[in-house]
């Protein structure tokens, strides 16, 4: 069981998809490690499916725990590999593209937690508005493959026990 309220934070594992991101992998590495949260008790762990540009190079300029390249990995299959590598009983996904304002997203998701018919905890999206030149169908594909840029669940939740 998961008790923030009692002032025990639970080990969590935050992991990064990572692709040819060298535009915004600087500012979402740095975010990760402004949170508020005790540093002993969340580690980064970062896929990449094989950048060809300066991704890898900036995100050895952080104390990631885990750097796994597994070429090609798309981003369900890049999750996997971090979940199987993650220590944490709060698994975190987060984007490479994102940078976070607040420095207390990992504590308020965490937090909710508590609760213990809480299975999955999403941050705020900026969605960006389909053209209006596509169809009814296409604006539903869109729609439809808009993933959280950032999630927290239970490893075992995710693992199915």
């Amino acid at each position: 069981m998961i008790l923030v309220k009692s002032g025990e934070c639970p080990q969590v594992s935050i992991i990064i998809i990572t692709f040819n991101s060298e535009d915004t992998i600087d500012k979402c590495m740095s975010s990760v490690f402004k949170v508020d949260y005790p540093r002993d008790k969340y580690e980064v762990i970062v896929v990449d499916a094989g950048s060809t540009d300066r991704t890898l190079e900036i995100v050895k300029k952080f104390p990631v725990d885990k750097l796994i390249v597994e070429e090609g990995a798309l981003r369900g299959k890049a999750r996997n590999i971090g979940v199987r590598e993650a220590r944490g009983e709060i698994v975190a996904m987060v984007d490479s593209d994102l940078s976070s304002v607040d420095n207390d997203w990992l504590s308020r998701a965490v937090r909710e937690f508590d609760d213990p018919y809480v299975a999955l905890v999403r941050g705020a999206d900026l969605v960006l508005l389909p053209s209006e030149n596509m169809s009814f169908f296409q604006r539903a594909i869109y729609f439809m493959s808009v993933a959280p840029s950032r999630m927290l669940l239970r490893k075992e939740d995710w693992n199915g026990k």
